[in-house]
């Protein structure tokens, strides 16, 4: 009779660890767009998670726009006109 190995042996082996760094995987993205959404309730710290988010993306050439999902309950062209307006408020050609 054979043994089967426990589950949490199944679930480890089937983890693969990413071991590059931050800069690295960003480097591979360079031709791609990245979208990330950090939610949270109110006082969760998803605002800070989301500051120290840009800085770290800025510091790699990345552009950023913070959008809060406040925003996103406004009508279509009221986003797209509060979008421009961040823009150019930034001085980036929209």
């Amino acid at each position: 009779m054979t043994s089967n190995p426990k589950p949490q042996e199944n679930a480890r082996s089937a983890i693969s660890v990413d071991k590059r760094s931050g800069q690295d995987v960003l480097r591979g993205l360079r031709t791609n767009e990245v979208f990330v959404a950090i939610v949270g309730p109110a006082g969760s710290g998803s605002g800070t998670a989301a500051k120290i988010l840009k800085a770290f993306l800025e510091e790699n050439d990345f552009e950023v726009e913070i959008v809060k999902a406040s925003v996103l309950s406004l009508t279509l062209p009221t986003c797209f006109r509060e979008f421009h307006r961040a823009r150019s408020e930034r001085g980036v050609p929209g």
